[in-house]
């Protein structure tokens, strides 16, 4: 009947029904254990867990709807199959012995035939349910590791997606620079020529002007005066040559970001080389100029750092992520504030907002991938991620401290080697 492990507890007030019981039970090969009242009963089932329980219903102390009510009323034990024992048979009892939370319902006058036959049926009720549980909760822990995997996936596609494209813009954007440092040069030596024939010109007007007097033709004279008046040649020659200054200076200007655009997207095929962290800083900043432009005060306070073995376009990519990070969360006026120092054999970076902070419950959050604060539309939630595994791959470390509306600062620590 039983596979010699199942447990039944036998309550009873009665001495000779419950030795009959037992031993009828134990010859099938139950594990018998008994209990002569109500409170005892309870006390055996607290400790230790019966797979079947045989009540009596009329008992001194607590009767058997009192026992069944307080095993229904315990989590751990309401799932205990309950079988009453009563001498009376009749549907009032049986109704309320169900309604209390019985499986079934004997007499005590029934053969013990019978009573083995129903302990039998419900035993093997009571390990089929626990192997349903079982794979149950195998299967929801197989679920929960298989959105586990799948997430970690979706994170890891999500990832490389966003790794291609980095790519395919620093070639796309290495392509462009190229493309407009050829023209750039000859706009820029053209300057040069141009300033250089205007100073000439410029000379040469002014002996002219010296030779006015000696014109004797006074109509030819009157002329160029007038000339001079209508194109109000002293204003042309200073503006002129202030003209070709900030032309000079804007290509300038156009060529440094250029440059910063090369080196920024620096084609290191991933290998990490010898590079100064400082020029990184400068390019990214010269870089999104327009991002800050006059509402965003920008404080350097570099120290003196070594060279560091790193991929410089990743490290980049690291310092502009955090940097616009920074910039989005600041509304209208404020200060970015980056400095840099070398403790401990590590060089570490610090870029300090005066944004508008993050909440305690979301930084443990920041650097998971699509996990983001800005509303739908303005972020993907990759930046902080990518930088999080960028200096994570380099032997590194990123640590943030924030204070909602007062500002965030977030402290990159790179291995010098």
């Amino acid at each position: 009947m039983t596979d010699g492990n199942d447990r039944v507890l036998v309550v009873d007030d009665s001495l000779t029904v419950r030795m009959v019981i037992s031993l009828r039970l134990e010859a099938v090969g139950a594990q018998v254990l008994v209990a002569a009242s109500g409170e005892e009963a309870l006390e055996i089932i607290e400790t230790t867990a019966p797979d079947l329980i045989l009540l009596d219903i009329n008992m001194q102390g607590l009767d058997g709807y009192e026992v069944c009510n307080r095993i229904q009323a315990n989590p751990a034990r309401r799932d205990i199959p309950v079988i009453f024992l009563t001498a009376h048979d009749d549907i009032e009892n049986t109704l309320k012995g169900y309604q209390c939370g019985a499986v079934d319902y004997i007499s005590k006058l029934s053969k013990m035939a019978d009573l083995e036959a129903r302990v039998n049926v419900h035993l093997r009720i009571r390990r089929l349910q626990s192997e349903n549980k079982f794979k149950t909760i195998a299967l929801e822990q197989k679920n929960i590791e298989l959105e586990k995997s799948l997430k970690a996936l979706k994170d890891l596609q999500a990832q490389l997606v966003h790794n291609e494209k980095m790519v395919s813009l620093g070639t796309l954007s290495a392509g462009i620079a190229h493309e407009i440092n050829n023209p750039l040069g000859y706009i820029s030596s053209n300057i040069s020529s141009l300033n250089i024939y205007i100073q000439q010109l410029m000379s040469l007007i002014g002996l002219y002007e010296k030779a006015e007097s000696a014109i004797a033709n006074q109509e030819l004279l009157a002329e160029i005066v007038a000339l001079k008046n209508k194109i109000d040649l002293s204003y042309l020659k200073v503006d002129l040559v202030d003209i070709v200054t900030e032309t000079a200076d804007g290509a300038l200007r156009v060529k440094n970001i250029v440059q910063a655009l090369k080196d920024f997207n620096h084609a290191d095929q991933g290998e990490k080389i010898w590079s100064d962290l400082h020029h990184g800083i400068k390019n990214t900043l010269l870089m999104i100029q327009n991002e800050i432009q006059d509402r965003i005060a920008v404080v350097t306070d570099l120290g003196e750092i070594p060279l560091v073995s790193i991929v410089p376009s990743q490290i980049n990519q690291v310092i502009l992520n955090v940097i616009l990070n920074g910039i989005q969360s600041i509304e209208q006026q404020g200060k970015l504030t980056i400095r840099t120092g070398l403790e401990e054999g590590r060089v570490w970076l610090d870029i300090e907002d005066s944004g508008c902070g993050i909440a305690d419950a979301d930084q443990e959050r920041i650097f998971e991938p699509f996990y983001t604060t800005k509303p739908v539309g303005q972020g993907a939630g990759l930046g902080l991620s990518h930088a999080y595994g960028i200096v994570q791959d380099h032997g590194g470390s990123i640590e943030v401290r924030s204070d909602p509306g007062v500002g965030s600062q977030f402290k990159i620590w790179l291995p010098v080697t």
